[in-house]
């Protein structure tokens, strides 16, 4: 079975990545399960991480077993603890233990371009 990460990479790959945008393809039959855990996730996001500007979940229009998380952060920082989080480990040890993503998600890392 492949390694579920389930959120930002501790370490992003590029330096000035603070923004994140995830996808998953969650198994049949696993959304509520998927659903749940992800809203326990992200409330604990905004209670417990002044360094996260949003966390967002969203499902496709098209494809009702696919999901997509928006995420961006102050700093890299920000990211580090976000991804060292309990919360983020036990997101990931309920996707395997239930079995709920169809393989690993697709990560891409942004970064936010400041408005002038």
């Amino acid at each position: 079975m492949t390694e579920q990460s389930t959120n930002a990479p501790a370490s992003p790959s590029t330096p000035d990545a603070n923004a994140f945008f995830i996808k998953f393809k969650v198994k049949l039959g696993r959304n509520a399960d998927f659903e749940r855990a992800m809203e326990d996730m992200i409330a604990e996001v905004r209670k417990q991480e002044p360094g996260n500007i949003y966390c967002d979940l969203l499902r496709s229009s098209r494809d009702a077993q696919t999901y997509s998380i928006m995420e961006r952060f102050l700093d890299s920082e920000a990211v580090k603890r976000h991804a060292e989080s309990s919360y983020i480990k036990k997101l990931g040890d309920i996707f395997q233990q239930r079995d709920v993503l169809e393989g690993a998600p697709e990560i891409q890392e942004l970064t936010y371009i400041q408005p002038e």
